[in-house]
């Protein structure tokens, strides 16, 4: 999980109702959006990771690309889209 062992625990025992421990708010059913915090650029740590992480993987260190990153809470799996 993108969001730790603790993240897993609130997606699961948010079936039934739990309230959560790692988020303020429940993310059973919800789409968290915004992942870590805004740095000045206006961008999230997330968002400028998946950036940097982009252009690293194409070979593109100049290349223009305009980030949004959501949490979809999920029990398996992890997807970018550019």
């Amino acid at each position: 999980s993108g969001a730790g062992v603790q993240g897993y625990n609130d997606l699961k025992n948010g079936i039934n109702g739990e309230a959560p421990k790692k988020f303020p708010y429940p993310i059973f059913g919800n789409v968290i959006p915004q992942i870590d915090v805004f740095l000045d650029n206006g961008y999230t740590k997330e968002e400028e990771k998946m950036i940097n992480e982009t252009r690293k993987i194409l070979g593109r260190p100049d290349l223009r690309i305009t980030a949004t990153t959501v949490r979809v809470p999920v029990f398996h799996g992890h997807s970018e889209s550019i």
